[in-house]
């Protein structure tokens, strides 16, 4: 990473309780940084709160802008702030905070490790015991998916729905050029980025990062039911995958 420029999405919905520590506490992540907030569909002040930070400069040095995201969905709230972005690195930054925020420095070393031709993330799987912030049936379906989609993507997948991804940033225009030809097949974007970043020629590099219990609010999977909706889906888009996979053919096209 040389001259590395930090964009943090941080996608919210219903966080007015998180956005003031986020602002107060969130430091640079190896360079100049800016957090964009992306508000959609809340119930409660949040907007009004990243409103009222929208280009203010916390007492880190960090530059922080917020919008209102076009769509529905976390993957259209990460979209959005990465097309609002200014960094030449993109980083998903989630309001819980349960991948704290001195972890991400690792996400983003990838880079100098492994170029620029990754998709980096986070490994919150490191076997027995779970970590408190995991419920059981979240912690055992992520162990399942991560072998699920390693199979189905050709690659190597040690966690799949980690919340903190990144790119670069022209990366991230041709991902969105592949996405859009195509359509946003995963809501929440896991593996939107992980899918099509492949087809792009994107790997997948992982590192381990603490993941703790959230701070403040509720998780977005609030019960058994959503819970296993959530799994369901994942798995339908696995068969979709593999039914419909072909990015040999994209990768020659855009090489």
């Amino acid at each position: 990473m040389s001259n590395p420029h930090v964009s943090a999405i941080c996608p919210i919905r219903d966080e007015q309780a998180s956005i003031l520590n986020i602002f107060e506490t969130f430091k640079p992540l190896g360079g100049k940084t800016e957090l964009i907030f992306v508000e959609g569909g809340s119930h409660d002040y949040s907007w009004y709160l990243v409103q009222r930070l929208h280009k203010q400069t916390n007492q880190y040095g960090v530059h922080f802008r917020a919008y209102q995201q076009i769509g529905s969905g976390k993957a259209s709230a990460v979209a959005t702030g990465f097309d609002q972005a200014r960094g030449n690195y993109l980083i998903i930054v989630d309001a819980d905070m349960t991948v704290p925020q001195l972890e991400l420095p690792k996400i983003l070393s990838l880079f100098s490790q492994y170029g620029d031709r990754i998709l980096a993330s986070g490994n919150r799987l490191r076997g027995l015991p779970k970590p408190k912030s995991f419920y059981w049936i979240n912690y055992l379906g992520n162990y399942f998916f991560r072998y699920y989609y390693s199979f189905i993507l050709e690659t190597q997948i040690q966690d799949i729905s980690c919340g903190s991804k990144a790119l670069t940033s022209r990366s991230w225009q041709k991902l969105k050029k592949t996405r859009l030809a195509e359509k946003s097949l995963d809501s929440w974007g896991d593996i939107d980025w992980l899918y099509y970043g492949r087809k792009i020629g994107l790997n997948p590099k992982f590192v381990q990062v603490d993941y703790v219990e959230r701070v403040t609010g509720q998780s977005k999977l609030q019960n058994l039911v959503t819970r296993w909706q959530f799994a369901l889906k994942m798995f339908t888009l696995g068969l979709y995958i593999l039914k419909n996979r072909n990015w040999h053919e994209t990768n020659q096209t855009n090489s």
